[in-house]
């Protein structure tokens, strides 16, 4: 008989596979739930942010568009600065936790800022703690079903596929019963509902961290 020596990444391959049935976890729907919430906030800033800034601000839709180019700008620095590595692995949670902080000071400056500088400050902070959302949402997700990466991704893109959909949809339904100032606080509702999901995230060990438990050690080939 042939025997073959270990072989770590034919191990780790065989231990990543996707055998297409049971459950993915419930740590994995915790933060599926967070991504849909944090997209939500993402797309609500995209959709409705330059209406609430106009609206504040007694600026043109087209002038206020221009001034909403500074959300992107926030997103672009917040993901430059997430490719040095910051908030990866173990600080993911932590990190997190100071962008939704960050995120939420930008909706309210966006909310209450009857000047441009203030207005667009609010949109770059905004971006700036949105940008983090998904990338690292996306990694705890995963991080908590390593068996199932096929299908957990697949849940990920339904999950940010229905936020960019309802989100602004639903922000721009109440924008039509209270007005879009005022349907702005939805945007802050769903970031203080992005904190208090990250809450049931943190604690335990291994997978349940978001950090994949070890595999298992190679057996070592039989001797003669």
């Amino acid at each position: 008989a042939v025997i073959l020596p270990p072989s770590p990444a034919r191990d780790v391959a065989h231990h990543e596979t996707d055998p297409g049935r049971g459950r993915l976890p419930t740590p994995f729907w915790i933060a599926w739930l967070f991504i849909f919430v944090t997209v939500g906030v993402e797309f609500s800033f995209v959709v409705w942010g330059t209406s609430v800034v106009s609206a504040r601000t007694g600026l043109a839709v087209a002038d206020a568009t221009r001034l909403g180019s500074l959300f992107v700008g926030g997103m672009i620095a917040g993901r430059l600065i997430l490719s040095t590595g910051v908030g990866s692995g173990r600080r993911s949670l932590t990190f997190l936790r100071l962008c939704i902080g960050l995120a939420a000071i930008g909706a309210m400056l966006t909310w209450a800022g009857t000047t441009q500088v203030m207005a667009g400050a609010g949109l770059f902070l905004g971006g700036m703690g949105a940008s983090a959302f998904y990338p690292l949402g996306v990694g705890l997700a995963l991080a908590r079903a390593p068996s199932f990466p096929v299908r957990a991704s697949a849940r990920l893109t339904l999950s940010s596929g229905s936020a960019i959909f309802a989100a602004p949809l639903v922000l721009g339904v109440i924008a039509q019963l209270v007005g879009v100032v005022a349907g702005w606080s939805l945007v802050l509702g769903l970031l203080g509902a992005g904190f208090f999901i990250l809450t049931k995230l943190h604690g335990g060990e291994g997978s349940e961290a978001g950090i994949a438990a070890p595999l298992p050690a190679p057996a070592a080939p039989p001797r003669d």
